[in-house]
């Protein structure tokens, strides 16, 4: 259902159905997360992703990076510290894992995080372009 009115355009609908199915179904929050995204929600994406996080077993590496990046999208930086935090301990996380398993967690962290902060900065810049 969240599927069909997604492709519809019916945001508002879709996160309804998946708010609905992350409460059976933990794996939704990060379709629920994404369509928040798409509506420019970013703290709720950020608490999707973070709720799925509780949620789930396992490192949830996706769901921290995508919850990185909601915070880095917050109007005015207001989830900058908080996305700093999250990626700090992705960090740390990834250096307790083990030396070369942790550098190559390490190095798609920096690669995700460098992209991030590009898409970031573009958009910063084209808003200023726009004044």
């Amino acid at each position: 259902l969240a599927d069909a009115h997604r492709s519809l355009g019916q945001f508002d609908q879709a996160a309804a159905a998946l708010e609905q199915a992350a409460q059976a179904n933990p794996r939704y929050y990060l379709a629920l997360g994404d369509v928040y995204e798409r509506q420019d929600k970013w703290e709720e994406a950020a608490d999707a992703y973070e709720k799925g996080l509780g949620a789930t077993r396992g490192s949830g590496r996706e769901l921290r990076l995508r919850r990185a990046a909601a915070l880095l999208n917050v109007p005015d930086g207001g989830g900058a510290e908080r996305a700093i935090a999250v990626l700090t301990a992705c960090f740390i996380a990834s250096a307790v894992s083990g030396v070369s398993k942790g550098s190559r967690a390490l190095s798609n962290i920096n690669a995700v995080a460098a992209l991030i902060l590009a898409f970031v900065l573009v958009r910063a810049l084209l808003a200023l372009a726009h004044l």
